[in-house]
């Protein structure tokens, strides 16, 4: 192997390894910015009985409660995200369907188009397992973007295979507020989007403008030839 093979193997492993470390940082600041606060708000919650009137504590105690449900259903949330069952026994079509559904509310309309050749199902043959985790991570990270600030009432996911294979193209876009790129630092959702797509080799592109929405636009390295597991259930 040629010194220039070698220094491109040394880029292309710190790039992976840098893609890792901003996930392992953005799953961090959801733990930290969601279940941690909750906590400490039951926390509060539960130092407020002692010494309270005792008619007062059965309230507390409801609040509680609820507090520990929610925060129960916050982690279930974020297990399911950090390893969804549904990519690994299905792949990514089916995935991207079913975290459309989660993320979708009464003031937020998910439309997706997935188009993949040849079709998923049983026993088609699966991308590799980086394309596939890629793919779902971008629109897993968009669409949390999306509800989180951009005022949204529409978000359309597509995720189509270029002809050949060579590439999945997703794109995800929104009538929201929309931002000026020139004038806002690119976040760390959307460094992370583009950090991990560009450490494959891929390409990673952002339009938006202040009044009319955001989309992201990745295309993803690909290639065919994992068998889907033998008794997905």
């Amino acid at each position: 192997m040629s010194r220039t093979d070698c220094s491109e193997l040394s880029n292309s492993a710190r790039r992976r390894f840098a893609a890792a470390e901003a996930e392992l940082a953005q799953w961090a600041r959801q733990l930290h910015d969601g279940t941690l606060q909750g906590l400490a708000k039951l926390r509060m919650s539960l130092a407020a009985m002692e010494g309270a009137d005792p008619f007062a504590v059965q309230e507390l105690l409801q609040r509680a409660i609820a507090d520990v449900e929610r925060e129960a259903e916050r982690l279930h949330s974020l297990i399911v995200d950090l390893r969804p069952p549904a990519l690994e026994r299905e792949g990514i079509g089916p995935a991207i369907e079913l975290l459309a559904d989660r993320v979708e509310k009464p003031k937020l309309e998910v439309m997706t188009r997935v188009e993949l050749d040849p079709a998923e199902g049983p026993g088609a043959v699966r991308f590799d397992e980086e394309c596939e985790a890629t793919v779902y991570r971008i629109v897993q990270a968009a669409l949390d973007n999306t509800a989180r600030h951009a005022d949204a009432s529409r978000v359309v996911v597509e995720v189509v295979e270029r002809p050949g294979g060579a590439e999945v193209l997703v794109t995800v876009s929104d009538d929201g507020d929309g931002f000026d790129p020139a004038n806002v630092e690119e976040g760390g959702g959307l460094r992370w989007m583009r950090e991990r797509v560009e450490a494959l080799g891929g390409s990673f592109r952002l339009r938006a403008a202040a009044g009319e929405g955001t989309a992201i636009a990745a295309a993803v390295p690909s290639q065919r030839g994992i068998s889907p597991p033998p008794s997905a259930i």
